[in-house]
């Protein structure tokens, strides 16, 4: 229990500290930071954090530790460390991919259902939220975490890798993502 509740907030300094930081991004790879972080990523010990923390403390692992991944991918520059932080995909039969893709699913239903609630919210009270309160409302719905996933799957794609590539577009396909799909939450 101890470990599991300092957990959510070692993740959230963490996700800060990488979050605009080369230097910061590059050292976390090179102190084997990856495991970690890959660990929470991918759902490890569900389980038992979920008894610990709740669905709460679940959701913000998923998130935050979906930020740190993007934010790796967006300051890491030196070819060795990016190489590492691309090989994390290919692990385990591709597990990752399959896990980001499981992710991405995940939160674009709920921001679609987060839509869908607030086109009803309009035409049941008649009152039109302006553009940005519709964005924070999507925010808050998990926005950012599925634009994060987004731009993973991007940069995973622009490597080229033709095993990833095939995996993400086969796992993409069996799920209905499309090309419009992704360039929709970029945008």
């Amino acid at each position: 229990p101890g470990a599991n509740f300092v957990a959510v907030p070692a993740l959230k300094c963490l996700d800060y500290v990488l979050s605009a930081n080369r230097t910061a991004c590059e050292r976390f790879i090179d102190a084997l930071g990856l495991k970690y972080v890959f660990g929470v990523f991918m759902g490890r010990h569900m389980k038992a954090w979920r008894k610990s923390v709740g669905n709460e403390g679940v959701l913000e692992q998923e998130i935050r530790s979906t930020s740190v991944v993007y934010s790796l991918f967006k300051n890491v520059q030196n070819a060795d460390a990016r190489d590492r932080l691309c090989a994390k995909f290919v692990e385990q039969d591709f597990a990752k991919c399959d896990r980001l893709i499981e992710l991405w699913v995940e939160f674009a239903k709920r921001v679609s259902a987060e839509q869908a609630r607030l086109d009803d919210e309009d035409v049941d009270t008649g009152i039109d939220l302006t553009e940005e309160e519709e964005y924070l409302q999507k925010l808050d719905a998990g926005l950012a975490t599925l634009e994060h996933l987004t731009m993973i799957f991007a940069h995973l794609w622009r490597t080229a890798h033709a095993p990833i590539m095939r995996r993400l577009y086969t796992n993409a396909t069996q799920n209905a993502i499309t090309l419009s799909h992704l360039r929709d939450i970029i945008r």
